[in-house]
């Protein structure tokens, strides 16, 4: 890594609020480790700097996300329940939230997406686990399908019950899941 040979007085990262972003845009990527690869190859300090027209250029647009949640608190403002419904393309998150607020849902349906190893390494604190549902394109060129697979079943092996409905051939194609999103829920 190009960074690891940095001592901290070395680096030195300004950010400015720049154009929006929808989705998981150009934005997200490593840009800090962009600026010190390039540093690095002209030996001189660079700045990278993200214009209006790169973002809209270069970005990938997901559809949006809907929530609906709902909070009950005591008299003392103590919050007692919570219930949380929502709609998201961004599976990453989905499989996020089933294990680490698995007593807020009793289904989950991520859409390509995975977690990390470490991720799976934590075990939930409730024996309420919710059913995963997952759907991802075994072609998918931004979440590999394999990650999905090991992700599925890393929450197996924590005690839920999770399956993979695989798209041969397809990638990172949310319509084509639709139909089964739709049959499922």
């Amino acid at each position: 890594n190009v960074l690891y040979p940095l001592q901290p007085s070395q680096i030195r990262v300004l950010f400015y609020e720049g154009a929006g972003s929808f989705g998981n845009g150009c934005v997200a990527f490593d840009t800090a480790e962009s600026a010190a690869i390039m540093s690095k190859a002209v030996g001189a300090p660079v700045r990278l700097q993200f214009m209006r027209w790169d973002e809209h250029g270069w970005t990938h647009y997901g559809p949006a996300t809907l929530y609906d949640m709902q909070a009950g608190v005591d008299a003392s403002g103590n919050m007692v329940a919570y219930e949380a419904t929502g709609f998201s393309q961004g599976g990453t998150v989905t499989f996020g939230l089933a294990l680490l607020q698995p007593a807020a849902f009793s289904e989950a349906f991520p859409l390509s997406g995975a977690l990390s190893q470490q991720l799976l390494r934590q075990r939930p604190e409730t024996s309420h686990l919710p059913e995963v549902h997952a759907f991802h394109g075994t072609r998918d060129p931004k979440v590999e399908y394999r990650d999905a697979q090991r992700t599925v079943k890393g929450l197996q092996h924590l005690g839920y019950t999770a399956d993979l409905k695989s798209y041969p051939g397809r990638g990172h194609d949310f319509e084509v899941m639709l139909p089964d999103l739709m049959r499922a829920l």
